[in-house]
Formats: structure tokens, sequence, C-alpha cells
């Protein structure tokens, strides 16, 4: 706070008005965001005599009191102004008077907030800040930082609508396959009484469930083969990619598998002299006890017994 007339006493160390009838002023100027306050005032009230303070805010009176409790020693006291309203660069004084045999002491001033920020004192207190007290090289920096925000928003944005174009006009390409004609590559061309509902979506539908087949027919034998791995293959989860296929095949990927694999152990059972045990990780099985188990599951008998009965 800024002292007129406040003078420093070495013999209390403190600094008070002095002089009977003489009159101090503590000023302070609020820097902080518009909203509702306490005020909490600390005086000393000696032991003898009185003074009076008033407080402004604004230039108008907001409170006035007497110190004269007359401790038995000089004590400290608070003086408490509840709800003022303060906005940024609002002064606050405070005016002690000396009366006979006791001097005016201000000892500090404490601001409290109470209530009444909003969005709106907020954003005003910043632009208060901006305009009046913050140091130049600081607004500097920070229009920097806006500015540089500003343009690399503007250059995403101008690259998402390039890549977006790239892509249009990507799509808008026609596939250059002798098969292909108007239709999708991944199909048949349709015959002379073949009635397609929807193009684009039986087209996208059977080239994935076609690539499927093609990957289970290429790797059913790998005893390494599983449905997350192919999943992952395909960019799909293992749980879409099973109910997908079982919705366009009305069979799981297992039950596919399992057939591929003991349709060609039965052909090797049959042309070959080939041990169990070669046949059994031939056709995708790494344990020959399981490979046994699921082929007399399916076909009633064991291997052995199935490679005797068709010699």
């Amino acid at each position: 706070m800024d002292l007129t007339n406040y003078k420093y006493d070495y013999y209390v160390q403190r600094n008070l008005v002095k002089i009977a009838g003489d009159v101090g002023t503590a000023t302070y100027t609020f820097k902080g965001m518009p909203a509702i306050y306490d005020l909490k005032i600390a005086y000393v009230d000696e032991d003898d005599g009185n003074s009076t303070y008033t407080v402004d805010v604004k230039g108008k009176e907001i409170a006035a009191w007497v110190a004269d409790k007359n401790p038995t020693k000089d004590n400290v006291f608070l003086y408490l102004i509840n709800d003022v309203r303060l906005d940024y660069g609002t002064p606050i004084r405070i005016t002690g008077t000396r009366d006979e045999g006791e001097g005016a002491r201000i000892v500090y001033l404490d601001i409290v907030y109470a209530n009444g920020m909003t969005p709106k004192s907020v954003f005003n207190y910043l632009f208060s800040y901006i305009m009046c007290d913050m140091p130049v090289a600081s607004i500097f920096v920070l229009l920097s930082v806006v500015l540089l925000f500003l343009v690399t928003s503007a250059l995403f944005f101008m690259f998402l609508q390039k890549r977006n174009k790239i892509s249009g006009e990507l799509s808008r390409k026609p596939i250059n396959n002798p098969n292909h004609g108007s239709k999708d590559a991944c199909i048949p061309n349709p015959g002379p009484n073949t009635v397609i509902i929807d193009t684009k979506y039986q087209t996208v539908n059977n080239c994935l469930i076609n690539k499927l087949r093609i990957y289970l027919d290429n790797n059913f034998s790998d005893t390494n083969f599983s449905v997350q791995e192919m999943a992952d293959k395909f960019g799909l989860s293992m749980n879409y990619l099973s109910s997908y296929y079982k919705d366009k095949t009305n069979e799981s990927i297992v039950n596919y598998i399992t057939n591929l694999r003991i349709e060609k152990a039965k052909h090797l059972l049959v042309t070959t002299d080939l041990p169990i045990k070669k046949i059994a990780r031939s056709t995708g099985y790494y344990n020959v006890s399981s490979f046994i188990r699921r082929f007399k599951q399916l076909m009633g008998v064991t291997p052995g017994k199935y490679r005797e009965n068709n010699l």
C-alpha cells in the first residue's frame, strides 16, 4: 500500500500518524479478477485515547469506525467489510485520524474472494491486464503464440482438404482390368438371367468373402494357423471376422478348416504310404492324437482303419 502522512516511529517500530489531528491515508489499487470480495483491515488499538478510520472504494465511503477498545497493551484488531464489489483497477483508500493520546496504525489489508466471478468478468480482467499492465515483451510472446497457432491450423486444414480431394479423385478412377468391365473383378460377370439388386453392396461383400476363402484354402494346412492371425491380416477383429464369415457362408471358419483338413487327410491316406504322424502334420495338426480324435469324430473310424478299408 502507498502511505501518505504516515511516519516511522522507532519506539513502536511501525508507520503511524503521529501528530494529534493529523490524517494519514493508505491507498491500494486492486489488480485482481472483477468479483465480490470481503475486506479485512488489521489495525492497532493502543491502551489510551482513540483514533478513527474510514474506508473509501471508488471514492465512496463504505465503512467507518473508532478504535477505542483501549486494551491493557497494544493489540491488533480486525475490521471486516463484507460483499464489496471490486473491478480491475479499483482504488481502495483507508483514512486514519489520530486523536489525542493514540496514533493511527494500519497493519495490513487482506482481500478475500466471496462470489460473483463469471466468464465475462474473467475476460474483462484478462483484457484489462493485457492492455494496461502486461509487459510489452510478454504481449509480443503472446501474439506470436496466437499467430503460430492460427498458421498451423490453416496449414493443417489445407492438408486435410488436399488429402480429401486426392481420395475423391482416386475413388472415381476406373480400374484397368480386362476382366473388370463395369463390374468388380471379385465377382463373375452376371449371366443374362441374373438380377442384381445392389451392385455396389454385392460387389464389396462378394469380394471380401472370396478373399477370405482363398486365404483359408492356402493356409489351412499350416500348423500355426489361427483365426486371430487371419483377422489381423484383414484388419478385422476376430469376433467380427467369425460372425461375418458365418453369416455369409452358414458355416464357421473352424468347421470349414476342419473339413478341408479331413478331406486332405483322406486323400493322403488312400493315395500315399505316409505315416499317420506325417499326414497329421501335412493337414495342419501339430499333435497326432488331436488329429486321430477329430478324424474319428467326423468319419466314425480312425485314420488307420479308414486306410485299411479303402485300399
